[in-house]
């Protein structure tokens, strides 16, 4: 029968059919289990993204802060240095009076100074400071501390997340976290040669305050070089070296202030010369004498004088008369 003969082949196709259907269910689990796969893997990442991201920028907000700090004491260095520099080619110009200061310093230690005084203003000729530097501090110009005003400005930081990021956002940022160079690495090489420039300066100006001598009217200024003295030997840096010399030369200057005064009391007191006595006036010629007698009267000579008694003999005065009665 027809029938017969081809139910092998129906048997054939339902087992085809069968397998159609096998297959489709495993490759709808395939699917499913691959997106699901797919679906935790994305998770993974995202996550392991936001990691990474928060690394770098913690790293990047640390070097910031690090760095801010560094430049704002920076900032407070030149500022000073940039004063120090300035304040001290004024004093060195004031310092020159401490050479005719006769007053209150000896003239060797005078001499000695005055040769300091000139190889330093050759040595600080070079100027430390740059333009840079000047620029620098006239942005702090009136700020009491230089490094919380320059602190309080806003620094560079990380923008938060907004969204989940991307891969290359993350590399990005971690490119960046490994670019960062060191946050104290600054240049102060100009700085310490001028505090060490100054600080050299300073065992003249010490030798020449202590040379000075006690002068009780100039006490005012006397005193506060004997402070800033002593603070100078207590420590010897620029800053204590910058107001010594000042104290040297204002003391110097009210020296010589002092000095004039003294020349013009003495100019004073001294007596005005008396006026020239008039001339004698000459005396009229004697007349001329009257021509002798042939023949002079004759006169006897005049007695000697005799000594008289002395007032008081025994006591050798002699009294009035200007023999000695003891001379025999």
């Amino acid at each position: 029968m027809p029938f017969e003969g081809n139910r092998g082949l129906a048997y054939i196709g339902l087992g085809v059919a069968a397998l159609f259907a096998v297959g489709s269910v495993v490759a709808v689990n395939v699917v499913s289990q691959q997106r699901e796969s797919q679906a935790s893997n994305l998770g993974t990442s995202s996550s392991d993204l936001e990691q990474r991201y928060s690394v770098a920028a913690r790293e990047i907000d640390a070097w910031s802060t690090q760095n801010q700090q560094a430049l704002c004491e920076l900032d407070g260095r030149i500022v000073t240095a940039v004063d120090l520099e300035q304040r001290l080619d004024v004093a060195l110009d004031d310092a020159a009076a401490v050479a005719g200061a006769w007053l209150i310093i000896n003239p060797a230690p005078r001499e000695a100074f005055e040769a300091e005084r000139v190889a330093a203003i050759e040595t600080f000729a070079a100027e430390f400071t740059t333009a840079a530097d000047a620029a620098v501090a006239e942005q702090y110009a009136g700020a009491d501390d230089v490094v919380a005003a320059c602190l309080a400005q806003p620094r560079e930081s990380v923008p938060p997340l907004t969204g989940a990021p991307t891969q290359a956002d993350v590399e990005a940022l971690e490119a960046r976290a490994a670019g960062l160079g060191e946050a104290s690495d600054l240049d102060v090489t100009r700085l310490d040669a001028l505090n060490s420039a100054v600080v050299g300066f300073a065992p003249a100006v010490l030798t020449a305050a202590d040379a000075r001598v006690n002068v009780n009217r100039l006490a005012a200024t006397q005193d506060v070089l004997d402070v800033t003295a002593e603070a100078l030997r207590a420590t010897t840096g620029p800053a204590e070296t910058l107001v010594t010399l000042e104290a040297l030369a204002a003391h110097a200057q009210a020296s010589l202030v002092t000095q004039g005064d003294i020349a013009a009391e003495e100019t004073t007191e001294e007596p005005e010369p008396e006026p020239a006595p008039a001339p004698r006036p000459r005396p009229a010629p004697a007349p001329a004498p009257a021509p002798a007698p042939t023949s002079a009267p004759t006169t006897e000579p005049a007695p000697e004088p005799q000594p008289t008694e002395p007032a008081n003999p025994g006591n050798g005065n002699g009294g009035d008369s200007p023999i000695d009665p003891l001379v025999p």
